[in-house]
This record gives C-alpha cells, structure tokens and sequence, in this order.
C-alpha cells in the first residue's frame, strides 16, 4: 500500500490531539499564565488546577467519556472560583469573572430545585445551574435525558469548554493582567498599529 494510492487509508492515532480551529499561538495569554503560574498564590494555584481539568476534558481520546468531561469541566469551575461543589455559591460568585458585557445580559426568572419560589440571576448562573444538574445526574449514574445534554442549540460540553476558558482569562485579568487578554492577537496587534499611526 503507497500514500496516494485509492484504497490508501491510514488513522490517525485515538490521541492525536487535533485543534478544531486553527488559531495563533497568544504569547501574551502564555506570558500572562506564566506569570500567575510562578507568583505561588491561592489564585494562582485555583488557575494552574483550573487548566489542569480543562486540558482533561480537551483530551482528544476515547478513553474519556462525555459524562467523564462534564465532571472535568465542572470540577474546573469549583477550583477556579473556590465555591466547591456549591452551585449556589456559583451563582454568586460569576460575577466575579463574567466580562462586563456577561454582566449587563438581563436577569432570567426561574425557579431552582433547592429553594421554592421565583429567583433572579445573570443567565451566566441560570446555564450554571443547568449544567450542574447534568452533572450530578452523571455522578449519581442516572439515567440522562437526551435534552439535558442541551443548552439552547449547543451541547453543555461545548459551552462549558468555551466558558471555562473564557473565566480562566477573566481571572488572570482580575488578578492585574491587561484588559486587552479578552481580544484574540490579531485584533491586539491592529489596536496597537493604529495606536502608533
């Protein structure tokens, strides 16, 4: 068998990790997490775990199961924040790296399974909830309805992955790195030339 040939086939390895968008490597995120990582603090031990659990659930392998990366993903947020497996503590607490535009989003109207009654909170900690009830589902071992993998149009899965990394650099912001870690690399390097003209 040749590479070209028609029934040339080969797979590629189970953990091969293949990044689904090709993005710039951003020396300034990297230089911003090397210099949490080395300051030895609590927040930069809860960032240094956080991406520990995120780069579990990312893990392009077979051997972890969705279920598995729902708990990852979660775990990630408790370090990250501190709260435990509190979820209401979450909710309190993600304003604490939601961007100020997250912030501003109107409050949704629901009722929680722990307390009767109507409750307010930034749709942030409304998706939150949802998430931690497929989570404990999981951990309990039972039986998942199709819908709670949902959340809207996308796979928890996919919003949490988004959403972790999206806390672990409001983190870093809030701990004094510059505001500009929010915008990719190309759109920082176009603010910084039309600064210069």
């Amino acid at each position: 068998m040749r590479l070209g040939d028609a029934d040339a086939h080969f797979e590629s390895p189970g953990e091969l990790v293949i990044p689904a968008l090709d993005k710039p490597f951003d020396d300034a995120y990297e230089s911003a997490l090397y210099e949490e990582h080395v300051k030895d603090t609590p927040s930069s031990r809860r960032i240094a775990r956080a991406l520990d659990w995120l780069g579990i659930a990312w893990r392009n392998t077979s051997a972890i199961e969705i279920g598995t990366r729902v708990v990852a993903l979660r775990a990630g947020f408790e370090v990250l924040l501190g709260v435990g497996d509190s979820t209401r503590q979450f909710g309190s607490r993600s304003a604490n790296f939601s961007t100020p535009t997250e912030q501003l989003e109107l409050t949704a109207l629901g009722r929680s399974v722990a307390r009767p009654g109507p409750i307010a909170m930034i749709d942030l900690g409304w998706w939150f909830q949802s998430f931690s009830l497929l989570r404990n589902s999981i951990m309990h071992g039972d039986e998942v309805a199709m819908h709670s993998w949902q959340h809207g149009e996308h796979n928890h899965v996919w919003v949490a992955e988004d959403r972790l990394r999206r806390a672990i650099k409001e983190t870093l912001i809030r701990a004094g790195h510059s505001e500009n870690l929010r915008h990719d690399p190309a759109r920082r390097e176009l603010a910084r030339r039309v600064t210069q003209s």
